[in-house]
């Protein structure tokens, strides 16, 4: 677990679904992925001249491919920012794991001043649903207990990629949390629960 210490406030920025590819002129839905990353981190750079840590909350990569990560690892690096990510529906957790080995990316559990935040793994590899298996179960149980005794840490801020609450259109209904009832029922035991991302 790291823990970084910064002025307050704390400023985070959360990228997510950016759905890159390894060729940096591919599209999806006749958009240019890479093309839309770098517009969002350049309105990041116009409107945040402090960024404590970036947040990828998955579908980084559409291909899933080694290049894809290495695209988006090399976009936000003009951030200047540490980040952390976890994968979504189109990532591959064993991709993201070995081109992020020599660094901190795939840390899960991260300390800043009186905040810990909790990245979860809600991707099943070849589904576009999403589920909290019980490793990520036991993972929320065991990081909020530890918060919930520790003084120092006040409030917490859980991320994920699934939406665990139904959304109302019609095509999000196959794509989100299975679980989420329980994943609710499991941060209710926790009053140090501020924020889910």
């Amino acid at each position: 677990m790291t823990n970084l210490s910064t002025q307050s406030p704390i400023h985070l920025v959360q990228i997510t679904d950016t759905h890159l590819y390894s060729g940096l002129a591919a599209t999806l839905l006749k958009m240019n992925t890479q093309d839309s990353l770098n517009h969002v981190i350049d309105l990041v750079k116009i409107k945040e001249s402090t960024i404590d840590l970036i947040l990828a909350t998955g579908d980084i990569a559409q291909d899933a491919s080694f290049d894809a990560y290495n695209n988006f690892s090399k976009a936000i690096s003009e951030l200047g920012a540490p980040y952390r990510w976890i994968p979504g529906n189109h990532d591959n957790i064993a991709v993201m794991e070995l081109i992020s080995a020599a660094t901190d990316a795939c840390e899960r559990v991260i300390t800043i001043n009186n905040w810990q935040i909790l990245m979860l793994d809600t991707s099943i590899l070849g589904q576009v649903h999403g589920r909290l298996a019980d490793k990520e179960l036991q993972l929320i149980d065991t990081t909020l207990t530890a918060a919930q005794n520790d003084a120092e840490v006040e409030h917490c801020l859980v991320c994920l990629h699934h939406n665990p609450i139904s959304g109302g259109a019609v095509w999000m209904h196959d794509i989100g949390l299975e679980n989420g009832e329980e994943f609710f029922d499991r941060l209710a035991r926790f009053d140090k629960v501020r924020s889910m991302w």
